[in-house]
């Protein structure tokens, strides 16, 4: 009895450092890295190691501690120490194979780097060097102008995605007017205006996308079904039936080519029109957070633009997507979108492939002295 009494007391210090680590450490370690920036690039290796490390020893410890699994045959397959292999393994990737490929891959891409807007255009392209370009970005104090690039791309992406492109035709119809401007999209009821719509802030592309139930309306400007069908029996009047599905999606608008797939994904007008307003609101609004520095008249015409689509909402209770289409809302910040690479080439990048690629020859100059 006092022999085990004492057994018991020999692991008291590990077991309190096992309870610190689980109870103390590895939970503050975790909010601490939540609560790091986002434009941090090590915060997702650190997370992943944090909670693997969590899983490897809370594995080991568990089994570790469980006389029938120890006395099995499985063990032979899976022991305990088999958990602290992973943690290791993983600790490697995260922590030192995975900076070092980025390193090598850094170099290999500044060697490419060319002074000129299309390599500017390469180099917002690719992630790792993305990432690299941004932080001379928050050194050269343009760090509006590399963010404004981030949400003009979902932007893009969202007007443009495959899911969205099939949000305005189905397979089943048969008739569409020979021009967008003929063409009676289905009316939504708006029930704010467009300053009002929505001050979300969307952080990736999946949130923007909202998928349609033909069902629930909610106050969003979808198709329906009855819609359709009154609006097929209304164009059999007007013109002759038109088979060909393909010359039926040269017929709809000429800015969006939309596709025959499916009614059931892709953003609705208030996704496009709370994109848009968001990114008036950050970036091209007098005195707002991330004001770009654009000349009065891209800035005259968007504001016009965003004017007018206002006007559009209070003074009638429905919008299409004909009435967005005609617009132009596909190219209202293509503009802005030019001359923010002007500003980013002559301000940022053309020192950054300097830096970069003067780098090697400082090296060199350095061994030969």
């Amino acid at each position: 009895m006092y022999v085990l009494y004492m057994y018991r007391i020999e692991y008291i210090p590990q077991l309190f450092l096992i309870f610190f680590f689980f109870l103390i450490f590895l939970p503050f370690s975790v909010i601490e890295l939540y609560k790091l920036n986002d434009s941090i690039n090590m915060k997702n290796s650190l997370m992943f190691t944090t909670i693997f490390m969590f899983i490897s020893l809370f594995g080991y410890f568990l089994i570790s501690l469980i006389p029938s699994y120890n006395c099995s045959k499985f063990v032979k397959y899976w022991p305990s120490d088999a958990f602290v292999l992973l943690l290791c393994i993983s600790y490697h990737y995260t922590q030192i194979t995975k900076p070092l490929i980025s390193i090598i891959h850094l170099k290999r891409q500044a060697k490419k780097l060319v002074v000129s807007k299309q390599g500017l255009i390469k180099t917002l392209q690719d992630r790792i060097l993305f990432t690299e370009f941004a932080e001379e970005c928050k050194k050269g104090r343009c760090v509006e102008n590399i963010l404004f690039c981030v949400e003009y791309k979902k932007f893009k992406a969202l007007i443009n995605n495959k899911s969205h492109k099939s949000s305005i035709i189905l397979n089943d119809i048969d008739e569409v007017p020979k021009s967008p401007s003929e063409t009676e999209y289905s009316k939504f009821t708006c029930t704010s205006s467009i300053q009002d719509v929505v001050e979300k802030k969307k952080d990736s592309i999946d949130e923007c996308r909202i998928n349609i139930d033909d069902s629930k309306t909610n106050n969003k400007r979808r198709f329906s079904e009855n819609f359709i069908n009154k609006q097929r029996s209304r164009s059999e009047e007007r013109i002759p039936s038109i088979t060909s599905i393909v010359d039926k999606k040269k017929m709809l608008s000429s800015h969006l080519k939309w596709s025959s797939v499916n009614l059931k994904h892709g953003p609705s007008v208030d996704d496009i029109i709370n994109r848009i307003n968001y990114i008036y609101e950050k970036f091209i609004k007098s005195f707002s957070d991330y004001e770009l520095n654009l000349t009065s008249k891209v800035v005259k015409k968007i504001t016009n633009t965003i004017n007018d689509l206002n006007t559009m909402v209070k003074d009638h209770e429905t919008i299409s997507f004909a009435s967005l289409s005609e617009m132009n809302f596909d190219i209202i910040f293509d503009e802005a979108y030019d001359e923010v690479l002007d500003s980013l080439y002559l301000n940022v990048y053309m020192q950054y492939v300097v830096k970069k690629q003067s780098k090697p020859d400082k090296k060199t100059t350095a061994n030969s002295s």
